[in-house]
């Protein structure tokens, strides 16, 4: 479907202050926000974000069946990415530059 054809305002509920924040990012999106943008590209397959946050984005790709590339500088943010992946999904690939840490975070959430 053509991006003309959804509506351009878009009411979805805002993240839930305690339950749904992760990490206190101070940006975090709501999934179903990214899952729509997502949705309406015209590329399909795979999603790139070069401000991943809290992994909003990555976890919308995920439940969309696309694989999802981010960077995120701070450490921080970044695991809580992994974390949240991990716990959504627990046989993906984790890796850093390239390298497989799979079974390192594996080990470190155990």
């Amino acid at each position: 479907m053509s991006y003309k054809c959804k509506k351009l305002i878009w009411f979805i509920r805002p993240i839930n202050q305690s339950s749904e924040r992760l990490g206190k990012h101070p940006t975090q999106k709501p999934i179903e926000c990214m899952s729509r943008c997502i949705e309406m590209s015209k590329l399909k397959g795979v999603v790139y974000d070069a401000f991943i946050g809290s992994g909003s984005t990555m976890v919308a790709a995920h439940q969309l069946k696309r694989k999802c590339y981010g960077m995120e500088l701070d450490s921080k943010y970044a695991e809580v990415i992994v974390r949240r992946m991990i716990k959504l999904d627990n046989t993906l690939t984790i890796k850093r530059n390239g390298i497989d840490e799979t079974q390192k975070w594996l080990d470190k959430l155990a």
